[in-house]
């Protein structure tokens, strides 16, 4: 979020500099659409699960055969708790 957080920044001031006419809600509505986007698109291995991407698990890795695949489901022979990131153990 620090990332997205200083690019809007940075484009604020860029809009502000040149003087640009554009109005409050435009820019609003670019920034909601922006935040939908940054939280729709979480890939697997990032280290946060993301239910609304069908994951059940995110090791912070895209390995096999540590409990949580590359898909972000766990593997047979597994039990993984946590959400960021999930920790797998054997069992």
């Amino acid at each position: 979020m620090k990332s997205f957080t200083f690019v809007f920044v940075v484009w604020a001031v860029v809009l502000s500099a040149c003087g640009s006419d554009v109005g409050e809600s435009a820019i609003d509505a670019q920034v909601n659409e922006a935040v939908k986007g940054f939280q729709e698109s979480r890939p697997c291995g990032d280290g946060l699960v993301s239910a609304n991407d069908g994951e059940v698990c995110d090791d912070g890795n895209e390995h096999n055969g540590d409990g949580c695949d590359e898909n972000c489901e766990i593997e047979e022979g597994f039990e993984c708790r946590g959400m960021s990131p999930s920790v797998c153990d054997s069992y």
